[in-house]
């Protein structure tokens, strides 16, 4: 199974992987692994809203 992290701030990324590095059946790839640059126009009213709106936009873009 591969999981996209929708982000492309290689910190952040590194960060997330120290969390999830015992998740051993599963690859997780970020933004810049699948060269993602486009953005989505986060124009939620919530966090919440916009963190949906990432993830659907990550989505469609990358299949994952």
């Amino acid at each position: 199974m591969k999981i996209l992290l929708a982000t492309s701030n290689p910190g952040k990324f590194k960060e997330m992987m120290e969390v999830l590095d015992e998740v051993s059946e599963v690859q997780f790839v970020s933004l810049n692994d699948l060269h993602l640059s486009d953005q989505p126009d986060e124009h939620g009213d919530t966090h919440r809203a916009n963190a949906e709106i990432k993830a659907r936009f990550y989505r469609d873009k990358s299949g994952l």
